[in-house]
């Protein structure tokens, strides 16, 4: 980059009316799309809003009038307190999206500049998230992914900018209602406090840091064992969360599978898809599951570059529900296709930056607060969590925020030249 737009570029980001601009844009476009496209909800997106509406109207969580734990309940049941109090209509869960995606320039702003202690970082990254097709078109479908990517934010915000005990049970109650959202939650507190301990200048105090570990997860059971006593009343079984993790597992380890999910898979079909079984059909998915990866650890095996692959190569999949629920695409078939395409240079261009960063990660972790890794470790963890189910472009969508954090301070180290001490920074907050 030529020093004229070094200066150029730096003027813009650091002009007092960047941010307002940048978030009324940001706001601007995502409500463009809820009233300028507007869809029908379909499939996984349908499921969650009927689940809400019933919730609303004083049926529980329940399907065909059968109490259900199929999915999370994180994200129905907020669908169904809004719709309770605004009205059942998809616009309260759009509007909610909205809301979301606000929250998610405002921390990703937060957390980009604490973490790196430079407001260039946190400035690029918004305006990195601002114009990311995928991002604003996720924000119309009522699926759990913009709801979630705010939550996991908020938690992780909430811990780095201070180590008070309130502090401690807040995130834990927000990693509690993340868990209710994606079950796979509940092992990145764990996660994340282990590898910031490892990463640390001063390892001695394990104590205070099992501590720690101990207040946020009492936090979160207080938030998740309600829900998993509830799944006993009604099944008579312990389910913690959902019922769906053996056919998640299932259709993406079977004979016929490729990286994806696959749920068309003889041995998948085996398992019934009645809401009264729920409980026996995810035990039975569950063991098919096993027995197969156990009967062709080669197969497994083989599978995993193409989980990763199918995690983390395409991206753009908000396309899906416009494919489904837009009755006009086939008219604006081209131009939904020429927004993909552009969509997959961009991100093709942020995980290029992403990939880059380690590099700077690398070189100068010694000197760094351990907190710089979060979204390495997320990244990692996504990944090893696709390795074990399958692989899909939408798992990745929570991580894109910390993705054009990293994005955006390799432009700012490598392009602008900035030169901010984030050692001592960062330190100003512990």
């Amino acid at each position: 980059m030529q020093p004229g737009w070094r200066s150029a570029l730096q003027s813009v980001l650091l002009h007092p009316y960047f941010i307002p601009v940048c978030f009324t844009a940001d706001l601007c476009l995502r409500l463009a799309v809820i009233w300028l496209v507007p869809i029908d909800q379909f499939s996984d997106e349908l499921w969650y809003y009927t689940r809400g509406v019933t919730l609303a109207a004083g049926q529980g969580y329940s399907e065909g009038g059968i109490a259900t734990a199929y999915w999370p309940p994180g994200w129905p049941g907020l669908l169904g307190l809004l719709f309770w109090l605004f009205g059942s209509s998809p616009l309260v869960g759009q509007i909610a999206n909205l809301v979301f995606a606000a929250l998610t320039f405002l921390l990703s702003l937060s957390l980009a500049s604490t973490l790196f202690a430079d407001k260039l970082v946190g400035r690029l990254t918004v305006l990195i998230l601002t114009f990311y097709p995928n991002q604003i078109g996720y924000v119309p479908a009522l699926a759990t992914e913009v709801f979630y990517t705010a939550l996991l934010l908020l938690a992780v915000l909430v811990i780095i900018r201070g180590h008070g005990l309130a502090r401690l049970i807040v995130s834990g109650i927000l990693f509690g209602i993340a868990t209710l959202t994606k079950a796979q939650t509940l092992f990145i507190p764990a996660l994340l406090f282990a590898a910031w301990w490892l990463l640390s200048h001063d390892r001695g105090r394990l104590l205070s840091v099992l501590g720690r570990v101990a207040v946020v997860y009492t936090a979160m059971a207080t938030v998740v064992l309600p829900w998993t006593a509830r799944n006993y009343a009604v099944f008579g079984e312990f389910v913690l969360i959902s019922t769906n993790g053996g056919g998640t597992l299932l259709a993406g380890n079977n004979p016929t599978a490729s990286g994806d999910d696959n749920e068309n898979d003889a041995l998948v079909k085996q398992v019934p898809n009645d809401v009264v079984g729920q409980v026996a059909n995810n035990r039975l998915a569950t063991s098919l599951a096993l027995q197969w990866i156990g009967n062709h650890p080669a197969d497994f095996l083989l599978l995993v570059p193409r989980k990763i692959w199918r995690l983390w190569a395409p991206d753009g999949e908000a396309e899906w529900s416009y494919q489904a629920g837009f009755k006009y695409y086939d008219d604006y078939w081209m131009i939904f296709r020429a927004v993909r395409a552009f969509n997959q240079l961009y991100y093709t261009c942020l995980i290029a930056l992403f990939i880059l960063s380690t590099i700077y990660f690398v070189r100068q972790w010694r000197a760094l607060s351990p907190y710089v890794a979060t979204g390495y470790i997320l990244a990692v963890y996504t990944t090893a969590v696709s390795i074990v189910f399958s692989g899909q472009s939408r798992f990745h969508f929570p991580v894109m925020p910390w993705v054009a954090m990293y994005a955006a301070r390799t432009i700012t180290q490598w392009g602008l030249g900035s030169e901010t001490s984030t050692r001592t920074a960062i330190a100003s907050h512990n």
